[in-house]
């Protein structure tokens, strides 16, 4: 018998179990070395001959293969009928114990046939195979194939083969069929197909996780200068989660495509394309290159997604990143086509085409119906790209916003407002003459605004806003306003046409604007309101006159006051009419001294229904929940709230120099809300 026939021999016994013999051997090797295997104590036994063939049986007390795995042992080899033929060897019924790294033990019984033209094992009784088949088939100048079908392969055997990943797999089995074709220089050509089928797995940190799982696998290799791949995955059936993103099991298969070359000398991975195709949520495509070293870099990479269900998408893949931000619970809906370029690990151009976009705040911050139009953007300094953003209603913090087009010009670091843009809103309209947004390297974006307010209804506001009933219009200038790192701020002075006179405020900023709890800081100047029309709007009784004053050091925490210095009086050297009702009056005496003592009403006063006053105004200095009051001028322990003049005259005077806040806010309620 050759060489080549005797080390084939051995080598293919690699898998079987042993028993006892009783014939004397003819042949006993105690070691052999022989193509990276240690063999130990082999014996051969003869069992009869003829003119045609040879029997004989064998055993090897143990194999190990170190190059393979330093834990994997053939034990008790045994082959109880060895036929020798003139052009083949054949082990009709063999048995072996496998063992890998002291975890994974099995005993198998197996087939072997050797032979010029091919060479054939199937190994059966295997503890997590089922059935196990390898054929090679020798061809010229050195060149063979090796066919490899392995089917009902579980946990049990894969697990101990991979020490280093530490994963729990409860079900499920997978089948393997693989094609190698070698030359003598080593592999050239391969084909696999691997099938899971109903598999339950879980890594020990529980990161990631699949259940009930049919995935097909097909993967192509081909050795030519580079080695040439592709790939093809489709899952079927099951729920996967990769931390933090969990996929219910699919409507529709989901299907990967990827084909491309891997540089060995130059550890370079090219992708020439890949396809992900969700079927209910959306399609991936693109293609990259990839530098495999030490760590991954990608060099140069080409993606584009379309969808026609953002929602489901935006849920099952965005919102398991955004739990516990300022955007968690966001909904979207809508279409969405996107092109993302990216080269040495950075984002050179990006195109987002949206319709039909519906977005959803559940704290109300912003609501957006139909949007829809075009996002484009690029890292060059010299490239000017234009974007249009339109929609049919907008809502910040339940401020209703009518239809509206923006037209943005976009660069490396700036997103400009091409041309002025007019927002209709509460009857009225906010012309945007000017909006910008700068973000430099290293630096947080800032954002610039200006523009102007015109005729916006005072009574749509109020009902928004849940203020007492208000009439009117409002406008006013919006002078630059800078948003940065969370704060908005003014540089100059924002001023409101209302009641006849001015509101104007500085040193706005308004902190932590997008979060539940924003604060505000301002200055307010009050400047010559008409009275008349305040207490008509809100409906407190009848006062002519003008009303000046200030709320200085303002500070509003969720926009409920903190502290404040108020004043709001007759201003100096007014030369308009001052007149009060008897409403009025008995409505400001119960601001200082609880409800209206109608005091009017029960003197010959009461045959009055107007009366002069030299001056009215009250103050409030608010820390700690509480005002401590001030009015017109001081009298024995009170102060004037009003201060007659003429006659009859009638003053009114307070004594409470400190009140409750919220208690003074239910009683300026209660005065608006009642009858006139």
């Amino acid at each position: 018998m050759n060489k080549l026939k005797i080390a084939s021999l051995l080598l293919l016994l690699f898998f079987l179990p042993p028993t006892s013999l009783k014939n004397t051997p003819f042949l006993t090797i105690n070691d052999l070395s022989i193509a990276g295997f240690e063999l130990k104590n082999i014996q051969l036994f003869l069992l009869e001959s003829s003119d045609h063939q040879t029997e004989i049986n064998g055993s090897v007390s143990r194999l190990t293969a170190p190059e393979l795995s330093d834990g994997v042992v053939i034990n008790n080899i045994y082959c109880s009928r060895i036929v020798f033929s003139v052009d083949a060897l054949t082990c009709q019924q063999g048995r072996g114990q496998l063992s890998v790294s002291g975890i994974y033990e099995t005993v198998f019984d197996f087939f072997l046939r050797v032979s010029k033209t091919q060479n054939e094992l199937k190994l059966t009784s295997l503890a997590d195979i089922g059935r196990a088949r390898f054929i090679q088939t020798p061809g010229r100048d050195g060149a063979s194939q090796l066919d490899i079908n392995l089917q009902g392969v579980t946990s049990g055997v894969i697990k101990p083969l991979l020490p280093s990943y530490r994963f729990d797999w409860a079900q499920g089995t997978m089948d393997v069929a693989t094609n190698m074709m070698f030359s003598k220089s080593g592999l050239t050509d391969l084909h696999s197909n691997f099938v899971l089928k109903s598999v339950s797995i879980q890594t020990d940190d529980g990161r990631y996780a699949g259940e009930e799982l049919d995935l097909a696998t097909v993967l192509d290799v081909t050795m030519q200068q580079q080695w040439r791949w592709q790939i093809q995955a489709e899952i079927s059936h099951g729920e996967i989660y990769l931390d933090p993103v969990y996929h219910a099991s699919p409507e529709q298969p989901l299907v990967f495509t990827a084909n491309g070359l891997w540089d060995v000398k130059n550890k370079e991975l090219k992708i020439n394309e890949f396809i992900f195709d969700d079927p209910v949520m959306g399609h991936l495509a693109g293609q990259s290159r990839v530098k495999i070293d030490n760590s991954i870099k990608v060099e140069q990479a080409s993606l584009s997604f379309n969808t026609e269900n953002l929602q489901l998408f935006e849920r099952t893949y965005v919102q398991p990143f955004l739990a516990e931000s300022q955007f968690e619970g966001m909904t979207v809906t809508g279409g969405l086509d996107a092109q993302v370029d990216f080269s040495k690990q950075s984002i050179n151009k990006i195109s987002l085409k949206f319709t039909g976009l519906n977005l959803i705040d559940p704290k109300e911050r912003i609501h957006l119906q139909n949007g829809r139009g075009t996002i484009n953007w690029s890292s060059q300094l010299a490239a000017q790209s234009q974007s249009a953003l339109a929609w049919d209603r907008l809502f910040i913090y339940q401020l209703p916003i009518g239809p509206a087009e923006l037209l943005l010009t976009t660069d490396k670091y700036k997103i400009t407002l091409t041309q002025p843009l007019d927002l209709p809103i509460l009857g009225g309209n906010i012309h945007v003459s000017q909006f910008d947004w700068l973000s430099m390297v290293g630096q947080d974006p800032v954002t610039h605004f200006q523009g102007i307010i015109e005729k916006i209804s005072l009574g749509q506001l109020a009902t928004i806003l849940k203020w007492p009933d208000l009439h009117g219009t409002i406008s006013g200038g919006i002078p630059q306003i800078t948003y940065h790192q969370g704060e908005i701020k003014t540089s100059g002075e924002l001023w409101v046409e209302v009641f006849g006179g001015y509101v104007r405020v500085n040193k706005l900023v308004l902190a932590n604007f997008l979060s539940a709890q924003p604060e505000v800081f301002a200055d307010v100047e009050v400047d010559n309101l008409d009275l008349q029309q305040i207490s008509q709007t809100f409906k407190a009784g009848k006062i002519t006159g003008k009303l000046s004053g200030f709320i200085n050091d303002l500070h509003l925490l969720a926009w409920q006051p903190v502290t404040f210095f108020a004043w709001l009086g007759t201003p100096e050297n007014d030369s308009s009419r001052h007149e009060i009702s008897q409403r009025a009056l008995d409505n400001i005496a119960s601001i200082g001294s609880g409800p209206g003592v109608g005091l009017l009403s029960t003197t010959f006063l009461r045959y009055f229904d107007l009366f002069g006053y030299d001056k009215l105004g009250m103050g409030c200095y608010l820390h700690q929940g509480v005002c401590q009051l001030m009015g017109v001028n001081a009298v024995n322990e009170g102060f004037y709230l009003v201060k007659g003049q003429g006659l009859p005259r009638v003053d009114v005077i307070a004594y409470n120099t400190q009140l409750d806040f919220n208690v003074l806010l239910k009683r300026l309620e209660r005065i608006t809300q009642a009858e006139f």
